[in-house]
């Protein structure tokens, strides 16, 4: 992060040990999509040591309108 800026990136499930995800640069901080529809919590340790809590935002997928182009 620099300048106050963060980099995200979504990922396939394409890590080291099946359900993970990667991503090679060292900035950017990766995220797994699912469709899963509960709530998910966790932790988030920076470099610093400090640890922020962190939970996934889900919503049916059903509920969704479809978008035809």
């Amino acid at each position: 992060m620099e300048r106050g800026i963060v980099v995200v990136c979504s990922a396939r499930n394409s890590g080291r040990k099946p359900s993970t995800v990667s991503n090679d640069a060292p900035w950017i901080l990766t995220v797994g999509a699912t469709t899963i529809d509960r709530d998910l919590q966790s932790n988030v340790v920076l470099g610093n040591g400090k640890v922020i809590k962190v939970q996934t935002i889900q919503s049916s997928l059903y509920n969704i309108p479809l978008f035809t182009f």
